[in-house]
């Protein structure tokens, strides 16, 4: 299904690996019929020749390195990469000519994907923002003033018409997981997916091939999740491409507490935890996202880049700056001060209250967004169609004191590390935290709901309806009872279409697709 980019990124890897030591120029001349045919002669070697028997160039001998190696042959790896990897330092010959030599520090062969360089970019950026630390506010803000960033020197692209960059770690994701995932999000067909992962590595290429600035950045939260592999490949395509840029990866962390208390919202909002919508606060260490693990996102960009390249802020002092956490990384780009009151600032993904998190959390467990064990979007449901309901006042949402503590508990040897190694201090034990007060609804839910029901379309209209008489029996204060009792007449008398149950406001086959895969989980 992927095999396509798949490929690509196999040939990324090995021609800086292969260097001179794999000729173009000798593999057509030996093999006609591949120059003929119009491919490319790396490609071809890597994925068909060598197993063919032919030879990479005139210093490598396939045939005689497997027959004299049969732990390789028998491993199936490809031999001219086990012998730059493995096989000189073990001292295995690369042909029986006592007068053969490979060289091993030879200039990478360019492939086609990447021939075009540019040599104005002297200084990329690429921020590894990871989860919650103010990641999509900085994205927004840099979005937001693309041309104001231009003027100054610094260039932030668009990847496929977005300024989030984390569609790149499904261009160089070898294991599928993040491909499998965006299929569900987004509804894709096969074909559909193929068009996005070929248009992501093509736009992502071509931006840098064409930045006329002296500074490039990319951005992606998701950049952090992927494997040393994985970066490592990116980081092959952006040194080809600017083989004159310094390249520093700026990364941001968080308090364990906090971060995990934003994710588990974060997890409820986009439908990747269903919790009893009745009982948030009570949410157990079984509900909750696993640690959190600096040291392991840290380390893998260290080894890759340098630890002189890579630099890990804390996101409280971001948040202390005078325009927020947006303002501190535009001062890590080394954007003029004098321009600050020029930009136009975004915030995003603020905290949202226990009421609406109650509210979600039921049209999450009754009609969730992702389906089939989170992979398949559910026909019924919109994209970030619950945007509204984050608008709804409360308390801010917190988890109790006991899982709070488990939290800290977990941290405690990533925190010391954090401390050693980056002089940023999270091994403080947190003030104890109080129990979540109880959830009142009142007039405020009341205001909030009749002025956002009729932006919400029918499916959510008919599960608001659905939480208001089914919160009835959770919630029986006096209050809270009232404030139910009045939107339900509210909802009856100005939606009438909402009261039906919702097998009646969507089309019968949607429904049925629906039932048959919320069934599968």
């Amino acid at each position: 299904m992927f095999r396509k980019i798949k490929e690509r990124c196999v040939l990324l890897r090995v021609s800086r690996l292969f260097g001179s030591n794999f000729s173009p120029a000798y593999y057509l001349e030996s093999n006609p019929d591949v120059a003929e045919s119009g491919t490319d002669p790396l490609a071809h070697y890597i994925f068909r020749g060598w197993k063919e028997g032919r030879n990479p160039s005139p210093f490598f001998d396939v045939a005689y390195y497997l027959a004299n190696n049969p732990d390789v042959a028998e491993s199936g790896a490809e031999p001219l990469e086990h012998y730059l990897r493995y096989g000189a330092k073990e001292g295995r010959l690369p042909a029986p000519s006592s007068g053969t030599k490979v060289h091993l520090e030879a200039q990478p062969y360019v492939s086609p994907l990447t021939s075009k360089v540019n040599p104005k970019v002297k200084q990329v950026y690429l921020h590894v923002g990871m989860w919650k630390t103010g990641t999509t506010s900085i994205q927004n803000t840099l979005g937001k003033n693309v041309e104001l960033l231009r003027e100054n020197g610094i260039c932030f692209p668009r990847i496929k018409g977005v300024y989030n960059h984390s569609p790149l770690r499904v261009v160089f994701d070898d294991n599928n997981k993040w491909r499998t995932w965006e299929i569900g999000l987004r509804g894709w067909t096969e074909g559909e997916e193929q068009e996005f992962i070929d248009a992501v590595l093509h736009d992502f290429c071509v931006v840098m091939q064409e930045c006329e600035s002296d500074t490039l950045c990319l951005s992606g939260e998701g950049i952090s999740t992927m494997s040393p592999g994985d970066i490592e490949n990116l980081k092959n395509v952006i040194v080809q491409i600017l083989p004159n840029a310094d390249i520093d990866v700026l990364l941001f962390v968080r308090d364990y507490t906090a971060i995990r208390n934003s994710g588990l919202q974060q997890r409820i909002k986009t439908g990747n935890l269903i919790i009893n919508p009745w009982a948030i606060h009570c949410i157990g260490e079984d509900d909750v996202a696993g640690g959190v693990n600096y040291r392991h996102h840290i380390e893998k960009f260290s080894d890759l880049f340098g630890s002189e390249h890579c630099h890990v802020h804390a996101f409280e002092e971001s948040c202390r700056h005078q325009y927020g956490p947006a303002g501190y990384f535009l001062e890590q780009l080394h954007f003029p001060h004098q321009s600050f009151d020029k930009v136009e600032w975004v915030r995003a993904n603020e905290s949202i209250s226990d009421k609406a998190l109650s509210i979600i959390g039921y049209i999450e467990s009754r009609c969730p967004i992702l389906l089939k064990n989170r992979t398949v979007r559910n026909p019924l449901r919109q994209s970030r169609s619950n945007r509204h309901l984050l608008k709804i006042r409360g308390n801010k949402f917190s988890v109790g004191p006991t899982v709070v503590a488990t939290w800290i508990k977990q941290a405690r040897a990533d925190a010391n590390w954090l401390k050693k190694k980056c002089r940023i201090d999270y091994t403080q034990e947190a003030a104890p935290s109080p129990e979540p007060k109880d959830i009142i609804f009142s007039q405020n839910f009341y205001d909030d709901i009749t002025q956002i029901f009729e932006m919400l379309d029918p499916v959510l209209q008919c599960l608001v309806y659905d939480y208001c008489v089914e919160a009835s029996a959770h919630f029986t204060d006096d209050e809270s009872s009232e404030t139910f009792k009045l939107l339900r007449k509210w909802i009856g008398e100005h939606f009438p279409g909402a009261t039906k149950g919702l097998e009646n406001v969507v089309n019968a086959r949607d429904y049925a697709l629906y039932a048959r895969l919320y069934s599968k989980g």
